[in-house]
């Protein structure tokens, strides 16, 4: 728990989130990606930042749904690309169960036999 931090609980919310002490809760974060190096750099990222809280990383799409399900990250980083259950019927599959839940689709190199736009 974040220093002077504490404990809140929001009507209907099954999970426990600590205050930050800024008088908000930090946002709950899963990274869902097959390649190891993209999970360590992404999750040394976010914690750069306390507004942020890793709370799982996933290696597949089996993974995500399993780990979301478990511990009800409000945001997941999704890649596009990843062995198994793809990243479309993980999205479904996450947000059926928990429709709050943010999905971001991170991508690296072509995409469809394109490659993703520079400016994206």
């Amino acid at each position: 728990m974040p220093r002077g931090g504490k404990i809140q609980r929001k009507r209907g919310e099954t999970s426990l989130k600590a205050d930050d002490g800024r008088g908000r809760a930090p946002i709950r974060v899963l990274i869902a990606d097959d390649d190891d190096s993209v999970r360590l750099r992404l999750k040394r990222i976010l914690e750069l930042n306390p507004d942020f809280e890793v709370v799982g990383q996933a290696r597949n799409g089996e993974e995500a749904v399993r780990f979301a399900s478990d511990l009800r990250p409000d945001v997941v980083l999704m890649d596009v690309r990843m062995p198994g259950m793809d990243s479309i019927e993980a999205t479904r599959r996450i947000l059926a169960e928990a429709p709050q839940t943010k999905i971001i689709a991170l991508t690296e190199g072509e995409v469809g036999g394109q490659d993703p736009p520079h400016d994206a």
